[in-house]
């Protein structure tokens, strides 16, 4: 999947959460942050890979309840931030 793929993906999955905390448990905030890194096994190794998802989900939280960050290995590649 491209990265803006990837990050509709997170969102969705963010706001669905956010809204199960609504159905029947009253007024109890849920949240999920996401760190996001695609695998590109040509140019990664897993080690690599898992390191740049563990930083990417280090900067989500740092973002807030409900962030979303992506980290690439390839510069050629966007990098995507929260969204709303």
């Amino acid at each position: 999947s491209d990265p803006a793929s990837l990050h509709r993906r997170a969102r969705a999955v963010r706001n669905g959460i956010a809204a199960s905390g609504e159905e029947g448990w009253g007024e109890v905030p849920m949240t999920a942050s996401f760190g996001i890194s695609p695998l590109d096994p040509p140019h990664d190794s897993l080690t690599d890979w898992r390191h740049r998802a563990d930083l990417a989900l280090h900067h989500a939280r740092q973002q807030g309840p409900g962030g979303i960050h992506m980290l690439v290995n390839r510069p050629s590649l966007v990098r995507l931030r929260r969204g709303a």
